[in-house]
């Protein structure tokens, strides 16, 4: 047996299987070809289905929509043309459209809390045929406007009767409208009793010269305004005020008027003390003099015992002779456990930290009292020349 290899010659090769193989491959590709792009007109993008609405997917469900989605899906499985599938498919994006247009009549009913322009909007929408739907949708908008026509009305009466009763208030409680006008915070109410004995006016009719007796009717809502015009009425009203402190700053001092004033106290209603070592002390209100036109109101401390200017420009304006002197030393006379302990803590001045020595403040004053009063002698001398 000989070692030679056998060799094949070109001519021992078998060309008609070489050949039929490479045409079965070229056949394969183009059905793997056609298949592919089959699948893709199958399964197009998403863009591709009929753009719907949102509401109306909200009002149909997404179940619809992809039921009707696979209805598509099987319509394009049909079709190999692209035209035709376009045409296809906007006709089945109107037979969409009309399908929601009659879900949103049916669904009509369930809607109670829709508006007049939603109803108008809605009734473009309605086909011709559907008559009955739409005598029910009017209807449902006539009750609606008569609802609203109902509140309206109502609404209506109230504000009469709110505007009525306002003006009989005004003119049945003066005292009330006074209190609460921005700037009268500090007042407190007067009873009715101490305003009505003439004794506690005792005088207060030389303060009082021009419209005395009309004031004082107007503070106790026996005023026929209808008598005067305007003008005298402003006049009535100004004295009305000024006679109202005259006899607040009396009636602060009794006992029904401490109690009335002391709760404004425990409330902090007068402020707080400006001082940092007062620890916001409650303040009450107190007057420089007892004359009227003299002083403004300021706010006393009973910590620090000192008084300060009131915050709001408002308060600032009211006369100190409406509260008077005696007022915050009289309420902690007749109720002396809310008085509050002195402060002995007192602010010491410090240079990085070291204590001003007193020595040095003694020198300081003693320089300043030799500057004063070689001052004073030099004024002498020029007089006496």
């Amino acid at each position: 047996m000989s070692n030679t290899i056998l060799k094949r010659s070109p001519d021992d090769f078998d060309w008609p299987a070489t050949i039929f193989l490479y045409v079965v491959l070229v056949i394969m590709g183009i059905g793997m070809c056609f298949c592919l792009r089959k699948a893709n007109r199958l399964i197009p993008n998403r863009f591709s289905f009929p753009l719907v609405d949102r509401g109306e997917r909200r009002q149909r469900g997404f179940h619809d929509l992809g039921a009707e989605e696979e209805g598509l899906l099987s319509h394009y499985s049909d079709v190999e043309d692209e035209d035709d599938a376009e045409v296809i498919e906007n006709q089945n994006a109107l037979h969409i459209q009309r399908h929601s247009n009659e879900d949103e009549i049916e669904d009509e009913d369930e809607t109670q809390d829709e508006d007049f322009g939603h109803l108008q909007s809605h009734d473009n929408t309605f086909d011709i045929n559907d008559n009955e739907q739409v005598e029910e949708i009017n209807d449902h908008d006539e009750l609606y406007k008569n609802s609203y026509n109902d509140d309206h009305e109502n609404n209506e009466i109230n504000m009469d009767e709110m505007s009525s009763g306002s003006d009989s208030d005004y003119a049945k409680y003066w005292i009330d409208w006074f209190l609460e006008t921005k700037g009268n915070e500090y007042y407190c109410e007067i009873d009715e009793e101490y305003i009505l004995d003439r004794f506690n006016l005792t005088g207060l009719n030389l303060e009082v010269q021009q419209y005395y007796a009309e004031a004082l009717d107007m503070i106790t809502d026996n005023l026929d305004e209808e008598r005067f015009d305007e003008k005298a009425r402003d006049q009535i009203e100004r004295a009305a005020r000024h006679l109202y402190g005259l006899i607040h700053a009396r009636f602060v001092i009794t006992t029904r008027g401490l109690a009335k004033m002391l709760d404004k106290y425990k409330k902090a209603e007068f402020g707080r003390c400006p001082r940092v070592l007062c620890n916001m002390q409650s303040l009450l209100p107190v007057g420089l003099s007892d004359v009227p036109v003299t002083k403004t109101v300021k706010l006393y401390c009973p910590r620090c015992e000192d008084i300060y200017n009131p915050k709001s420009s408002r308060h600032a304006s009211i006369d100190g002779a409406y509260f008077g002197t005696s007022f915050p030393h009289m309420l902690f006379q007749v109720h002396p456990n809310y008085l509050p302990t002195k402060s002995t803590e007192r602010y010491e001045p410090r240079i990085f930290g070291f204590k001003i020595h007193q020595i040095a403040e003694q020198h300081r004053w003693q320089d300043r009292a030799r500057e004063e009063y070689q001052q004073k002698l030099l004024k002498e001398k020029e007089e006496e020349k």
